[in-house]
């Protein structure tokens, strides 16, 4: 009969189980389990009378099934079940006193027939019920305690899961707002640069005099004029430079490049300048030893940039100071010079888009402070670092750090 009953209970929870998730599954389980947990009870206690009643030692296994309804059911179930079992012990125990169920003695375990004894009748009832109320109280406290943390894990998942959509929604927008931002650069670059240096051109025929005489005051005017031309110009030029330093340089651009010739190549261009400003102007690399997987134009960019601001923000009688050198499996590049210097709470900010620090504005009026931007976007696209050592007036020592390449075959 057990064998039977147990078989059909396998196959219902078979049946039952896949379908917990349907709606009216959980239900469905929770009647089962209430089901399968009294019919249990009732069992046990048809199996305790053959076995010698309130006699039986065994009587407190009904605590087992008081465990698993507590973990499986609610706190309300549970208790219901542990009445249950505490009503069949009790009925079972007073059927067999008052001889309406024949007693089982059981030999050997008590010398007399105790079930006819009304105090320990009594005591053992009280123990095993209490035992059975306890064990709920405690059995539910922790399970319910389980089940609050289980639901708060789901629902950081379920909220950590809508964050992602979120933001994956947010980076697809980003991205697309990237993409326009980019048309509109390539807007700029035809749609502004043509049209300005147009314009700068005119205003340098007129400012030669291949138009005529020009009256000093108009002259100032033109002259004016030219220079904002010129301010527009590469303001424009800083901006798509910007924007091709956001975008990265596609791998299949890059190749092996002689950093120190890079180098060398560009100062050679800025010695002029800082010949014309009186500052000491040296130069310290050995070529051939530093190649590093990048983009020429950008490489070039990236030393304009620093070797031109060192010659712009210094003085008469000052220094700038380039040197190339290896170190490890990578490749440093220092440009550093006795200018202006960069103030302490100005440092934080240098790397940002359009800042430029107020001794540099009080220096030179005209500036984008995209320089600065575009080479630290530059240097982060190719696997490097770049970090600034600066005292107010006394200079600034600017250091990238490029990863080596090896020679080129």
């Amino acid at each position: 009969v057990l064998a039977i009953y147990n078989a059909a209970l396998r196959l219902q929870a078979r049946r039952i189980l896949p379908r917990v998730a349907q709606t009216g599954a959980v239900r469905k389980v929770n009647l089962f389990a209430n089901f399968q947990i009294s019919v249990d009870l009732i069992i046990l206690t048809a199996l305790l009378h053959f076995a010698g009643g309130i006699e039986n030692p065994f009587r407190c296994y009904y605590v087992f099934h008081m465990i698993i309804a507590s973990i499986l059911l609610e706190r309300r179930a549970a208790f219901l079940q542990c009445t249950l079992a505490s009503a069949l012990l009790t009925t079972l125990a007073l059927l067999e006193r008052a001889n309406i169920l024949v007693h089982v003695h059981l030999v050997g375990f008590t010398p007399t027939c105790l079930h006819d004894s009304g105090i320990f009748v009594f005591g053992a009832l009280f123990v095993c019920i209490t035992t059975f109320y306890l064990s709920v109280y405690m059995a539910t406290a922790i399970t319910e305690r389980l089940r609050a943390k289980d639901k708060a894990i789901v629902a950081a998942q379920a909220l950590a899961e809508s964050r992602a959509e979120e933001l994956a929604e947010a980076n697809e927008r980003l991205r697309e707002a990237d993409a326009a931002k980019s048309q509109l650069m390539v807007r700029l670059e035809h749609e502004l640069r043509a049209p300005l240096s147009a314009i700068q051109s005119c205003l340098r025929v007129v400012l030669d005099g291949l138009t005529g005489p020009v009256a000093d005051r108009a002259r100032d005017m033109v002259q004016r004029a030219e220079k904002r031309t010129q301010s527009m110009i590469v303001l424009v030029n800083d901006l798509l430079h910007l924007a091709q330093a956001r975008k990265g340089t596609p791998k299949a651009e890059m190749k092996p490049l002689d950093f120190v010739e890079a180098v060398e190549r560009v100062c050679r261009d800025m010695a002029a300048e800082a010949e014309r400003k009186k500052i000491a102007f040296a130069v310290d690399g050995q070529a051939g030893l530093s190649y590093v997987l990048a983009s020429d134009s950008e490489i070039e960019e990236l030393v304009t940039n620093l070797v031109s601001n060192a010659i712009k923000y210094s003085d008469a009688g000052a220094s700038v100071a380039v040197a190339t050198r290896n170190e490890g499996d990578r490749v440093l590049f220092e440009v550093a010079d006795t200018g202006i210097g960069i103030a302490p709470e100005d440092q934080a900010q240098l790397f940002q888009e359009f800042f430029r620090a107020r001794n540099a504005k009080v220096k030179e009026k005209t500036g984008t402070g995209l320089g600065l931007s575009i080479v630290q976007k530059i240097v982060e696209s190719h696997g490097g670092t770049i970090g600034v050592e600066s005292q107010l007036g006394k200079g600034s020592k600017f250091t990238v750090s490029l990863p080596l390449a090896g020679r080129s075959s």
